[in-house]
């Protein structure tokens, strides 16, 4: 059964250098059901592809926060 990938673009506030984006990276990828992120600091922004039967946007916007960035 193929799972159904959607994709997530979320604006981010706070990130103001290369650790930042790693930290924010690695919180999403972390998440069961998270199959690919890409950060963007120069943007602002997080790419994630991720399966619904696991994880909301909500999900992903509170794992950003809890790593102490804001959702725009």
């Amino acid at each position: 059964m193929e799972v159904a990938v959607q994709e997530a673009r979320l604006k981010i506030s706070g990130m103001s250098c290369g650790h930042c984006s790693s930290a924010v990276e690695k919180a999403l990828t972390n998440l069961e059901g998270v199959s690919r992120v890409q950060v963007s600091l120069e943007e602002g922004l997080a790419l994630i592809q991720y399966d619904p039967g696991h994880l909301e946007v909500a999900d992903l916007e509170k794992t950003i926060e809890d790593a102490g960035y804001t959702i725009l």
